[in-house]
Parts: structure tokens; C-alpha cells; sequence
């Protein structure tokens, strides 16, 4: 470096002389193209759509034809074992059925002596571990000497502040996590989204250093369940138009009633922003097609893109695929041994 030419100028300072201009195109230049970039997976919202109020418990249970269902259910209990698989009655009846005219206390017994051996998990955990222990590298853009600072630092944790000890993840482990999903149903969905600040809020931002101080320049990703995502389309590129998002929970919010009832959630994500509609269900008497499911809340979101991307494994990769027959047949014939 040139030495100083001033009393009080520092050899930084002579070095970085005339940089101004040349930093600010070099920003600007990157932030284009981090504009004109669109994720995969996604599409560019066209117009705001109208929320419907009301939809029918009918509408709400069509699925993709690619939501594999009860087979998916069936993968992960073998995958899992114990007592995900053993004391689960519905899953028991379709892995570990009855012998023709078997007698019902005969196969009760038969039951309860169960036992399975969960080879095929520890064949797609070994799968993973292979991967585990090659960690992700974040390469710099062509146009950037290394990888910008916030980069490198939101991707040792990418899920949600606050979130529980299991469902914290880095970038590496997050995306091990969904392989090993995927290798189990051959599907894993990851959502991302930003931190939940009020609407008012939010527009008050009016420079970077508010969106930093609000969170909203920090988005999280979730790994979601395949199962749960039971529909969604697609356009002729393979862009997401839309996702239906399903949950189920049994609360138990008055501990002085039973915890009976059944709570259905429904969540909307486009390009635009999201819905829910929720439905509380009495197991004894259960909805119609015809029965009305209410709004229940709605929201934007920035993202101006559906914030979803469903990760698939091709067939021949699809571990669960090509192992949850043989291990419901090993289960039955070890048990009969």
C-alpha cells in the first residue's frame, strides 16, 4: 500500500480513496440480481386473489394424486418402529394383519407378542450419516470474492428463534433432515417465512437498519411433513401455484373437559399470502361433504412467490420404496417364527 498523503489519513484510508463509487455499483449490481432471481419451485403472484369466507369439508379433502396417504403412513412406521408401529392399532391391522378365520382373541395375542426389528431405519440412517458427515460449502456468486457476510452467518441456524432444541437446524442439517424425509416417504416440503410482525409495523420500516432491528431481513425455513401437505399444483415448468397445508391437534384447552374433540386446520399459501380455515370435529359425529369449514384467519406474505419447494427423490433413490415390503413381510414371517 501507497503511504499516507495526509497527516491524520490512515494506509486504510489511501487504500480505499476512490472505492466509493465502485463499491455502490458493485452493491447495486448484486441486489439486481438477487431481484431477478426467482426461487425454484416458485411462480411471480399476477394479482391479489379473493378469499373465499366458507369452503366444505368435501372441497378441503381433495388430495394431489401424488399424496400417497396410508402407503406413506405405512413407510414411516416401519422406518420408525416401536411404538409408533406396535401400538398403533389402524397401522397393526394393515402391516401385521389377521390369518384368515383366525379366531379375534387368538390374533389379540398374537398382537400383543409382536415384535419388529427396524433394519430398513437403520439402512436409511446410515444413508444419511453419509451425508452428515460431508458438510455443506457455500460458494460466492462470480460477481463476489467470498460469500457475504449474512450468508454465511444464517446459515448456522435457519430455523425459527425460539424453536425447540429438535427442530433447530443449520442449513447442513436441515437439509439432511429432509433426504432422510424424503428417502422415508420420497417427498420433503420446506417452507420459509419471516418473523411474525405486525402488518403497521412492518410498513413503518423505511430503512435496512429497521428490517434488521424487526427480523425482516432474517427469514426460517420449516421442514415440513409430506403428509401433511396433501395438495397442491403446479405449472407446465414444474412452478408451484399453490400449496394446502393440513394439520390435525386434540387440545385439551379446558383440563376440566375430555380432550375429544378433533381441531382441523387448513392453511392456503399462493403468491400473494396465505389463508387458514379451522373446523373443531366431534369424533361421534363426524362432518359431511357438504358442511361448512370457516375463515379463520389471512395474511400477506413478501416473498411476492409461493414460499414453498418440494423436494422429490427419484425412484431409484426412494430407500422406503423399495424396502417397506420386504420389511412388512419380514416383520410377519419373524413374528410367526
Amino acid at each position: 500500500a501507497m503511504p499516507p498523503t495526509h497527516p491524520m489519513q490512515t494506509v486504510v484510508d489511501t487504500e480505499l480513496q476512490g472505492r466509493g463509487p465502485a463499491l455502490i455499483r458493485q452493491y447495486e449490481a448484486h441486489a439486481a440480481a438477487q431481484a431477478a432471481r426467482v426461487p425454484m419451485g416458485t411462480v411471480q403472484a399476477v394479482e391479489t386473489p379473493v378469499r373465499a369466507k366458507t369452503l366444505t369439508w368435501g372441497v378441503l379433502q381433495t388430495c394431489n394424486p401424488e399424496h400417497l396417504g396410508s402407503y406413506w403412513e405405512d413407510c414411516e412406521a416401519l422406518y420408525r418402529g416401536g411404538h409408533h408401529l406396535l401400538c398403533n392399532k389402524t397401522l397393526m391391522e394393515r402391516l401385521f394383519p389377521s390369518h384368515n378365520a383366525e379366531l379375534a382373541n387368538i390374533y389379540a395375542d398374537r398382537v400383543k407378542r409382536a415384535f419388529y426389528l427396524p433394519y430398513s431405519g437403520k439402512i436409511v440412517d446410515i444413508l444419511t450419516a453419509s451425508l452428515e458427515g460431508d458438510p455443506i460449502r457455500l460458494v460466492a456468486e462470480a460477481d463476489e470474492e467470498e460469500v457475504p457476510e449474512e450468508w454465511a452467518e444464517w446459515s448456522q441456524e435457519v430455523t425459527a428463534d425460539g424453536a425447540s432444541l429438535e427442530h433447530t437446524h443449520s442449513l447442513h442439517n436441515l437439509v439432511c433432515e429432509a433426504i432422510r424425509a424424503a428417502q422415508v416417504k420420497q417427498v420433503a416440503w420446506i417452507a420459509a417465512d419471516l418473523p411474525n410482525v405486525a402488518p403497521e409495523v412492518a410498513g413503518a420500516a423505511t430503512s435496512l437498519l429497521d428490517q434488521e432491528r424487526l427480523g425482516l431481513k432474517d427469514p426460517y425455513l420449516c421442514l415440513v411433513d409430506a403428509g401433511e401437505v396433501i395438495d397442491w399444483d403446479q405449472d407446465d415448468d414444474g412452478t408451484l401455484l399453490y400449496v394446502w397445508h393440513h394439520t390435525t391437534s386434540q387440545r385439551r384447552v379446558d383440563p376440566t373437559k375430555g380432550r375429544g374433540t378433533i381441531l382441523h386446520t387448513w392453511t392456503l399459501w399462493d403468491a400473494f399470502g396465505w389463508v387458514k380455515y379451522e373446523l373443531a370435529v366431534d369424533p361421534k359425529n363426524p362432518p359431511n361433504a357438504e358442511t361448512p369449514v370457516q375463515w379463520k384467519a389471512e395474511g400477506p406474505h413478501p416473498f411476492k412467490v409461493v414460499p414453498w419447494v418440494r423436494f422429490v427423490l427419484p425412484d431409484g433413490l426412494w430407500t422406503m420404496g423399495k424396502l417397506a415390503s420386504i420389511a412388512k413381510e419380514h416383520f410377519n414371517k419373524r413374528c410367526a417364527l
